[in-house]
């Protein structure tokens, strides 16, 4: 058991997966860092002002009769109680006489051993964060050391956090939008090569298989151009070879089946025992058959994509064509019994085409309406001018099934109800030489029309 077809990859969502999650990230991680660059500048601030007022505090103790004092003025605490945001706690402590001053269970978790040393820290106290600093305070002596310690609350520091967040990740928002604009821009842009590429391919039609211009194609494109243009190449080729077989094989037909024809009517010109007369009749039939078939043929190899008569277009008159066309298949006609009638203006009705191509055109549309419309019925070869000159064939047959009007253009296709004999080539070579003059088809029958209508619009020149 295969397993099931995978959806065909997307090179634009490759491309966006491949470089904008690298991009974000990058954004992201600048993001990150500004942040904390600017959280560890701010902290900094903090911190020098928790350390200037421990020693604000340290400035204040003094030696007296070897012991360590504090009396510090009412001005000196007046720093630590202006703030209306934090709370700011100390303590002032020596080793012979215990606190002088300040809160008695500050976070005792931070050891200071120097002078010159300075310890900050973080702890819970009263269910609250804070930060705090810890230093020892110079008094003269070694065996009164009187330690300092300052500790502030951290909401200032958590609503400075916020707004340096705030200012950081807006700018980057903005940032990543951009980026994600431009990167799509730019790869829409880069891809927009392929789409003029595809276009090109899509507006040339299936009959041209004309290089493609790889002038103003991407470096990067040109190698798959040029392979495109290499197989444009191989298969106007192979096509030309094929047209040639077809068109040399059909020649080739025509001399022996001319003069098999030749020489089956004047055996039925002779007398002939009546089975004789049989055989070399139904010999006739099948010679006219094969005659037509090697017609057809040639006309198919001269309508197939690769031959471009169009160079040699010249003003044709379609109620000419009409008129020679079908007074050709008057006998055809006469003798199934069927009325064929011309229905067309007086003027010419003028385009630019191939007169024999079109020629053929209306000839297989009223060998078809002839063979396949009923019997002692109608036939009407209709020109019609006006924005687009229309040239069409309807009978009053039995018309076509929905399956039938399908594929009834496709080639060698016969439908099983019909018994007359036929290639199954006439329609199709009709949508050719249709389509080589830019023409539209367009096929009416059960239930919109009361047996078959064929017509073809061609642009006006």
């Amino acid at each position: 058991m295969s397993e099931p077809d995978k959806p065909a990859a997307s090179l634009r969502r490759h491309l966006l997966w491949r470089l904008l999650p690298g991009v974000l990230v990058l954004i992201i991680l600048g993001a990150v860092v500004s942040y904390f660059q600017a959280l560890n500048f701010a902290n900094n601030v903090y911190d020098r002002w928790l350390l200037d007022s421990a020693q604000s505090l340290a400035t204040q103790v003094k030696q007296l009769q070897g012991h360590a004092t504090f009396n510090p003025p009412r001005a000196a605490f007046e720093i630590f109680e202006w703030d209306e945001i934090d709370k700011t706690y100390y303590s002032v402590s020596s080793a012979s006489m215990g606190l002088l001053a300040g809160y008695r269970d500050l976070p005792d978790i931070a050891q200071v051993t120097r002078p010159d040393e300075t310890v900050f820290f973080d702890a819970q106290y009263r269910s609250a964060p804070v930060r705090g600093v810890r230093i020892l305070a110079s008094t003269g002596t070694d065996t009164d050391a009187v330690t300092i310690t300052v500790a502030e609350t951290t909401r200032k520091r958590r609503s400075l956090a916020g707004e340096i967040l705030a200012v950081v990740l807006l700018p980057q928002i903005v940032l990543i939008a951009l980026v994600s604009w431009q990167v799509l821009a730019g790869v829409k842009n880069g891809l927009h090569s392929l789409d003029e590429v595809a276009g090109s391919l899509r507006e040339k039609g299936y009959r041209d298989l004309s290089p493609l211009d790889i002038g103003r194609t991407p470096v990067e494109l040109q190698p798959i151009v040029r392979r495109m243009n290499e197989l444009l190449d191989r298969l106007g080729q192979a096509m030309r070879a094929q047209r040639q077989f077809i068109a040399e094989a059909a020649h080739q037909l025509r001399t022996p089946l001319a003069g098999l024809k030749l020489q089956s009517e004047n055996l039925l010109r002779g007398s002939l025992p009546e089975s004789v007369r049989e055989q070399v009749t139904q010999m006739k039939f099948t010679t006219d058959r094969a005659v037509r078939l090697s017609n057809q043929l040639l006309t198919l190899a001269r309508a197939e994509p690769g031959f471009n008569p169009a160079r040699n277009f010249h003003p044709v008159d379609l109620v000419a064509v009409a008129r020679e066309a079908g007074a050709h298949w008057i006998p055809q006609a006469l003798a199934a019994g069927i009325n064929l009638e011309l229905h067309a203006p007086e003027q010419a009705v003028v385009i630019n085409g191939d007169a024999t191509l079109l020629g053929e055109l209306v000839s297989n549309l009223v060998d078809n309406a002839v063979r396949y419309g009923r019997q002692t019925g109608n036939v009407k070869v209709i020109v019609a001018d006006g924005v687009c000159p229309v040239i069409a064939v309807e009978d009053d047959g039995p018309g076509l099934s929905p399956d039938a009007a399908q594929r009834v253009f496709d080639r060698f296709y016969r439908s099983p109800e019909v018994l007359s004999s036929g290639s199954g080539l006439g329609l199709a070579i009709v949508k050719e030489i249709a389509e080589l003059h830019g023409g539209e088809v367009k096929l009416e029958s059960l239930p919109d029309f009361a047996g078959t209508r064929i017509g073809i619009a061609f642009a006006r020149n």
